[in-house]
């Protein structure tokens, strides 16, 4: 199954389609050689059928969007949801008005990924980022084989030297700053964050051969709301949704989970169901 919202980018239906073809055949009958006057009204009869059939495809898509993405959450994991949204403890970024700000979004997330904070989540959920990582052969020689990001995970995690920093810069002038570095013995792992802007300047690039310099092995991830593609091929898309799924997985897998986890957790879902994944609630719901 897809991952991200970018599987639905395509269209989903036929009449979708035609319904865009009518719409704009039907606007370039318009007479533009009048002033833009109201005096003028040409037949719409076509324009408002066509918007007609485009919106009930819309609301087609949109229902069958939730209900798969309800599925994919299970029953159990929709319950996990709706008891983190149910939870007293307010949206705290929408409080500070950062509901998408990147940065706050990143801080949020190193904090839930660093060891030292949450000690019960972070380690889930670290397994689960780093499985998304590819493990192939090594570039420079394809004949060589490569230790597998979770086993130089393990170690790391065992003697708690895990070390999640957040807006590391590559060089004195601070200019290149990788969001979120994971790093322990032979790995760093960057997650570039992104909500409402897009890369640039190759920073994916700049990041990857930065790492490859300082460490065995390397890898990224490129977060964003559909799970867009970085620019580095070495930086996995991995979309918002996608990050969901792999909290509420650590906070139903984990054996205990501290007041202080379950409040940031339930806090940022909130944050997530009023801004970036408006669809939370009706994932909850498994509408």
């Amino acid at each position: 199954m897809e991952t991200s919202f970018g599987a639905f980018a395509h269209d989903p239906t036929p009449r979708l389609t035609q319904a865009l073809l009518a719409l704009l055949h039907a606007g370039q009958r318009t007479d533009m050689s009048r002033p833009p006057a109201f005096a003028h009204v040409p037949d719409t009869s076509d324009f408002a059928d066509s918007f007609g059939h485009l919106a009930g495809d819309v609301r087609q898509v949109a229902d069958a969007l939730g209900r798969t993405i309800a599925a994919r959450f299970g029953a159990e994991g929709r319950q996990c949801i709706q008891s983190l949204l149910a939870t007293d403890t307010p949206d705290f970024l929408g409080i500070l008005g950062k509901s998408r700000n990147e940065n706050a979004h990143s801080d949020v997330l190193r904090w839930i990924l660093d060891p030292n904070s949450a000690e019960n989540l972070a380690p889930l959920m670290l397994r689960a980022l780093f499985a998304r990582l590819p493990d192939d052969e090594s570039e420079a020689d394809p004949t060589v084989a490569r230790t597998p990001f979770g086993a130089l995970l393990e170690p790391a995690l065992a003697s708690r030297s895990v070390s999640v920093r957040r807006e590391h810069a590559l060089g004195t002038e601070q200019k290149d700053r990788i969001d979120i570095l994971i790093a322990g013995a032979g790995f760093l792992v960057a997650i570039e964050n992104k909500i409402d802007s897009s890369e640039h300047e190759d920073q994916t690039i700049t990041y990857a051969t930065w790492m490859t310099t300082r460490a065995s092995r390397s890898a990224g991830l490129f977060l964003s709301p559909t799970g867009g593609l970085a620019r580095s091929h070495t930086f996995v898309p991995i979309s918002y949704l996608d990050l969901l799924e792999i909290v509420v997985a650590a906070i139903r897998e984990a054996n205990v989970v501290s007041v202080e986890e379950r409040a940031v957790v339930s806090s940022y879902l909130k944050t997530l169901s009023s801004s970036v994944l408006r669809e939370l609630n009706r994932i909850a719901k498994g509408a």
